[in-house]
């Protein structure tokens, strides 16, 4: 039994050393060779297989710019997503997949995150629940992507210090619409008019139109003080009289230092330009002014160059001589006339 086995194996080694296998498996192993040899040309040809790109760094570029970017490179552009960025310019782009400086073949889709045109609305928070405090609400718009600016303060011993009073946007006042669940687009600015408490400046009331008593009690009530009082000519009743004209002027947003002065001009007669009627003209007696025709070729006025009629005391005649009769009496009445002539 073992020689046969040691026959068996003595014969295959004879056959692997023959010339014939030798040839047959050297022809084989040059077949494949050349087979793996042309299907690697031709994959190269057809795929252009280990043949890669960089990618471009297309962050911070527009869109347009880096579409042609990418189609120079024989890349393809995709939209991944868009979103609105306070401060950015629209179809910026902000990521990209693959990553800039990376290498990958042509044809691949290189896909882009941008910025986009319409801003998101949000809404405003309410002002109830302890969010009318400014630094609070300023911080929950800032999350919502909104800008807040303080436009204005106004003394009031009654509230805390930066407590909003005012809420503007979009030009309009929208302080009870926030209640509605008002919407602001991101980027844009709510403006705020707030309290302050024991604060070195306040507002400059306006005054113009009011009563004298009435801007005395404003003029208190936002810790000032009356300067001079100015009143014109037809001012006869102080506490009931008009303020035309009050220094320093009101302007909204201005401020004056607590305890500063304002100096008010007074008129009796309601201003037109708050509502009233025109007064007429009064001389210095307060007594109503004849009016002047002269424009239809009548006047009523006295002439300049006439003195006015004072009466004078007439020196009683002497009386009549005894036995005169009518003849003295007509004598005198001819010098009477003549007088009067």
């Amino acid at each position: 039994m073992a020689s046969k086995v040691r026959n068996i194996f003595r014969e295959i080694g004879w056959f692997l050393t023959s010339g014939t296998f030798l040839k047959n498996a050297l022809g084989i192993a040059l077949l494949i060779g050349a087979i793996l040899f042309l299907s690697t040309i031709w994959m190269r040809f057809y795929t252009n297989h280990g043949e890669t790109f960089q990618v471009k760094d297309y962050v911070g570029m527009e869109l347009e710019d880096a579409i042609a970017e990418a189609e120079d490179k024989g890349f393809n552009i995709a939209i991944s997503d868009s979103v609105f960025i306070v401060g950015k310019a629209p179809h910026t782009v902000l990521e990209q997949n693959p990553k800039a400086m990376s290498r990958v073949k042509e044809n691949r889709t290189i896909y882009l995150r941008i910025t986009k045109w319409n801003a998101d609305l949000k809404t405003l928070p309410s002002l109830s629940g302890g969010n009318d405090d400014y630094s609070q609400y300023s911080r929950k718009l800032k999350e919502l992507g909104i800008r807040s600016k303080i436009i204005g303060r106004e003394f009031n011993n009654k509230l805390s210090a930066n407590t909003i009073l005012h809420v503007i946007a979009e030009g309009d006042t929208i302080t009870d619409k926030l209640r509605d669940k008002f919407r602001a687009p991101m980027g844009s600015t709510v403006y705020f008019v707030v309290s302050e408490r024991g604060a070195s400046n306040v507002s400059i009331p306006k005054l113009i139109c009011e009563q004298f008593r009435e801007a005395e009690f404003i003029i208190s009530n936002y810790n000032l003080n009356i300067g001079s009082v100015v009143p014109d000519a037809t001012v006869t009743n102080e506490s009931r009289a008009y303020v035309w004209r009050q220094v320093p002027e009101y302007k909204w947003g201005q401020t004056m230092r607590i305890g500063e002065q304002i100096t008010l001009y007074l008129t009796q007669h309601k201003p037109e330009t708050c509502g009233g009627k025109k007064p007429k003209p009064q001389n210095d007696l307060n007594i109503e002014a004849p009016q002047d025709n002269s424009a239809n070729g009548q006047s009523t006025l006295p002439a300049t160059d006439q003195q006015p009629s004072v009466p004078v005391e007439q020196t009683p005649p002497p009386a009549p001589a005894e036995g005169s009769g009518e003849e003295e009496e007509e004598g005198f009445g001819d010098e009477f006339e003549e007088g009067g002539r």
